[in-house]
């Protein structure tokens, strides 16, 4: 349990420099999503969840996320630009796949900022998302 609320913990407040009222889109509600959530909720952030299980994002409600979005059943970026109107402030991949990854920059707003916790082997940096990524 340590490991994973370290590894959000910095992720969330050193890298992502997560200030009171900003919106947080945290994408995956595992281990180190959920410790995201709490620690950008805690920070005074909105927090919006994204998952593909609804009892996982009923969970994030109760460690402090403000809204939900359910991956499978709505485009996840479209949804955070719509809940926030603008874009998030920051994004956190919490799973680290290339869905996750590309929703998530695609969440952000003008001088957003993306946090990559997750990495899997299913994952691969692609020069589009990394071009993306400098334009943003």
């Amino acid at each position: 349990m340590g490991c994973r609320f370290m590894t959000a913990y910095h992720g969330v407040l050193n890298q992502g420099r997560v200030r009171p009222g900003e919106w947080v889109a945290v994408y995956g509600a595992g281990g180190v999503g959920l410790s995201a959530i709490q620690i950008a909720a805690a920070a005074g952030a909105n927090v919006i969840a994204v998952d593909i299980a609804e009892d996982k994002l009923d969970f994030a409600k109760q460690m402090g996320a403000v809204a939900t979005v359910n991956s499978k059943q709505e485009k996840a970026f479209q949804a955070v630009r719509e809940i926030t109107k603008d874009g998030a402030n920051v994004s956190v991949d919490a799973l680290g796949i290339q869905d996750t990854c590309t929703n998530a920059i695609l969440s952000l707003g003008k001088r957003g900022r993306h946090v990559q916790i997750g990495l899997t082997s299913r994952m691969k940096i692609t020069s589009d998302m990394a071009n993306f990524c400098f334009v943003l």
